[in-house]
């Protein structure tokens, strides 16, 4: 009988966004930039357990949870969310900050998204006031609140007063006592010439001449040295002002008004060194954006900055202890102010770290080479550096490079014990998702999470990866190396002509040599690995009888079909280094068929859609009603197979590829397609007279039947009309 193939072509389009849907926002900007601030929300812990929110009126501040799927357990703090507004947020007693040990705290703020028009900004804040969580800045009034001081500087207010020492001890008096802040501010406040001065408008300049842009710094909100006094007068009248001395000032560049309020979130880490209970000082280390926003990646060139703590004028009665938290104001205009805990002083401080080596245990640094087929093991270390409390139930979320290709994973812990609960995981497959077992603390300090496998990308750039390891006590993050890919330790090459077609009735040899760049190895410590027309057949030895790399492939007699074939082989060692993939295309000699009978595409449509509507989040689209797939049978006897693959989709302006992935699902699993890989969706044997069969008969998206070609998008998709080509390959089953 002729073997048949059949390739169907067919458009496929994904129209996404605004032409056929449109996102839907919400009314008031401000709910807005609130929503979609939460969408994004980035990891973090719960908080309600380690916080007070301030008992006073005044204080609008309360704990949202995250809208982001990937980060459901984070609770992110709003400090601030409009005009006229203060809010205050407290360590609660038992969690203080501890001015006698080393601490590090880390976490991530949100400014709105008004850029220069941004309204005020908020402060990190430790203090030894008598009010204790009931802290922040005596406003004059409930419906006087200067948004510039951000709730924890002094308000200045007293600007006929006549004495200046005075003058500046009244706005000292009215801020938190006992204290040191760390303001971030959106908003400048630039008052300083005599036409148009106000009160509490004047605390941004540097030696009477504005700041040049939103910035950060740091001083004592309740000592008089903290504000510098300034008189504005003419012939008949004088106006006195204070000026905050910004100590430790990183401030954004002229007219950068995107520095705080730019609709992102801005990682920021606080490293406090102590000289002991004896030492009168400690050092403060902030480090602003020393993380990506979107990626989450560390070691950006992030602004840092230090600052000596006098502990004398932050806790005078040397209790050793500070309460700690943040506060904010708004003036005549409000914004989003927000933060997100990932590490809080004294509960437990970590860290994680991800390291690539190769084969000889050699560590492949950022902007090292790992090469194509290379063994390569990636290994996540977590560490418990110190806390109260010890780091349990850890939920590892973990992120793989897609050019690295694992096949094992294992966990130990210090202590020698190992977690065996991994066995859900699926080889090959990008994603980790696993709760640790084992807590880490004193007794059991770290815990390495190992992949083993190969690098099984082209030549090309293996690009960085963020994983995040969560608990109630801790979030912390770690990002794989930025590497490259490298030509093949081992090439394969083929020495049989295949310019005409090959006798498919009996078997043959394809002889070929494998040539190595360093290491040599015996034939028989070689195997040749193949897939024909996507399915993988049966390993085959290197002979050692053979000269050193020589190989003969044996293909059998009738496993090709008809047009072309294509067997895809690749060489690997003992010890796991692969070679190339070398594609080989085989075309049969055709043999007249006997039987009559007919095998085709009975229906095919020209396009196959999906439409569907951005929400932020990752989702899944079924196909649009009105795709038909039927195949023809008129043959007596005989099977058939159907496969199927796809080119990326690419937005038809831009030409960019589409944040997602086309899939067929069966039986509850999903098979990507792509241009590589063909997958089999369906095979049908004839029962002896002419048949049609409707493929897409059985193609349901419902709670008893999920079956079908579904687009499946990622939270980061962009609206656009997306379109691609999907080829369908109709063949006798082998």
């Amino acid at each position: 009988m002729l073997r048949t193939l059949l390739i169907g072509l067919l458009g496929l389009v994904a129209s996404i966004g605004w032409l056929f849907c449109s996102m839907t926002l919400a009314s008031a900007s401000g709910n807005v930039d609130l929503n979609s601030a939460l969408q994004t929300t980035p990891q973090g812990i719960p908080v309600k357990d380690y916080f007070d929110l301030t008992k006073s009126t005044l204080s609008k501040a309360k704990v949202v949870s995250s809208a982001n799927p990937a980060t459901k357990q984070t609770e992110v703090v709003q400090i601030t969310n409009g005009p006229h507004q203060v809010g205050a947020v407290w360590s609660k007693p038992q969690r203080r900050f501890d001015l006698n040990q080393n601490q590090t705290l880390s976490m991530w703020l949100y400014f709105g998204n008004e850029a220069e028009k941004a309204a005020d900004g908020m402060a990190f804040v430790i203090h030894n006031d008598l009010r204790k969580e009931q802290a922040m800045t005596q406003f004059p009034s409930k419906r006087n609140i200067p948004g510039e001081t951000l709730g924890v500087w002094g308000v200045d207010n007293h600007n006929q007063e006549l004495r200046t020492k005075k003058m500046v001890k009244q706005v000292a008096a009215s801020a938190i006592q006992h204290s040191w802040a760390l303001e971030f501010d959106t908003h400048l406040n630039t008052d300083h010439r005599m036409k148009g001065i106000k009160p509490a408008n004047s605390f941004d300049l540097a030696r009477n001449k504005p700041l040049i842009g939103p910035h950060l710094a740091a001083n004592y909100p309740g000592e008089v040295s903290s504000y510098l006094p300034h008189i504005a007068l003419n012939a008949v009248y004088y106006f006195r002002y204070v000026s905050l001395n910004h100590q430790g000032l990183i401030q954004a560049g002229k007219g950068n008004y995107n520095f705080l309020a730019n609709a992102q979130w801005h990682h920021v880490t606080l490293n406090y060194e102590t000289g002991g209970p004896s030492s009168q000082t400690g050092l403060m280390t902030y480090s602003f954006d020393d993380r990506d926003p979107v990626t989450g990646i560390t070691n950006r060139e992030g602004a840092v900055a230090t600052f000596k703590i006098d502990k004398n004028k932050v806790d005078p009665e040397k209790t050793g202890k500070a309460y700690w938290g943040f506060t904010g104001a708004a003036g005549q205009k409000g914004e989003n102010n927000l933060v997100v805990f990932d590490q809080v002083p004294g509960l437990v401080t970590s860290q994680a770290t991800a390291t690539v080596t190769d084969a000889k245990n050699h560590e492949i640094k950022s902007g090292g080479v790992v090469h194509h087929g290379e063994q390569v093991r990636l290994t996540y270390k977590l560490a418990y550096l110190q806390g109260d409390l010890n780091w349990q139930n850890i939920s590892a979320q973990i992120s793989l490079p897609d050019e690295l290709a694992f096949d094992t994973v294992s966990i130990r812990n210090a202590d020698h014990s190992e977690d065996t609960g991994v066995s859900n995981w699926t080889a090959g497959t990008s994603t980790f998702k696993h709760q640790l077992t084992s807590p880490l603390g004193k007794d059991n300090k770290w815990v390495t999470i190992t992949f083993t496998g190969t690098a099984k990308g082209e030549k090309g750039v293996v690009h960085p990866t963020t994983s995040s390891f969560t608990s109630a006590e801790a979030a912390v993050e770690s990002t794989t190396p930025e590497l490259s890919i490298g030509d093949p330790l081992l090439t394969l090459k083929m020495d049989t002509s295949l310019d005409d077609p090959v006798d498919n009735t009996k078997p043959m040899s394809l002889n070929g040599q494998v040539t190595f760049r360093e290491s040599h190895y015996a034939n028989s410590q070689l195997r040749l690995v193949s897939k024909l027309n996507g399915v993988k057949q049966r390993d085959q030895q290197l002979s050692d009888k053979d000269r050193a790399g020589a190989f003969h492939y044996v293909l059998k007699e009738n496993v090709l079909h008809s047009g072309q074939n294509f067997l895809d082989l690749t060489v690997v060692t003992n010890d796991g280094l692969a070679s190339n993939r070398l594609r080989v295309v085989l075309v049969p000699q055709e043999i007249d068929d006997e039987g009559p009978g007919t095998l085709a595409f009975q229906t095919l449509s020209q396009q196959l859609q999906f439409k569907g509507q951005l929400t932020g989040q990752s989702q899944e689209l079924f196909r649009q009603a009105g795709f038909q797939l039927k195949i023809l049978d008129e043959r007596p006897h005989g099977t058939w197979s159907l496969q199927v693959m796809a080119e990326p989709l690419l937005e038809q302006t831009t030409q960019q590829p589409l944040a997602g992935q086309l899939v067929y699902r069966m039986s509850s699993t999903d098979f990507p397609l792509d241009s590589t890989d063909v997958q089999m969706i369906a095979n049908h044997e004839n029962d002896g007279k002419a048949s049609t069969i409707d493929v897409t008969s059985d193609w349901q998206h419902t709670k008893k039947v999920d079956r079908g070609l579904f687009l499946k998008l990622a939270s980061s998709a962009t609206a656009g009309n997306y379109q691609g080509k999907i080829t369908w390959i109709l063949s006798d089953a082998m």
